[in-house]
């Protein structure tokens, strides 16, 4: 079993990280009283709203919530992200029509 990595190496797992931040933020804003209705899952979905599917899964009730999956992302994130490599590999190459010269 692989030993659960700092938060030091943030920088070496762009993509869980980048997540993790967006929900944290989403999080923070949601409890100071934006209004961000825009991001819950209802009806909408379905009838030309599709972000909402992913959105809503960046919303956290309390601080527990929000805690435990921040952990949970970080652990199996990081694992999913060695397994796949590099985010600009898996993603980026597809776009710009190669791997980069690998």
């Amino acid at each position: 079993m692989r030993p659960t990595l700092s938060l030091w190496s943030l920088s070496r797992y762009p993509v869980t990280a980048g997540v993790g931040l967006v929900a944290l933020a989403v999080t923070l804003a949601w409890w100071a009283g934006w209004d961000l209705s825009p991001l819950f899952m209802d009806v909408r979905a379905w009838h030309g709203q599709p972000w909402r599917l992913v959105t809503s899964a960046l919303l956290h009730v309390d601080l527990i919530h929000l805690a435990f999956n921040l952990y949970w992302l970080w652990v199996f994130g990081t694992l999913v992200e060695c397994a796949l490599g590099r985010c600009d590999c898996r993603f980026h190459a597809p776009v710009r029509g190669g791997p980069r010269g690998r």
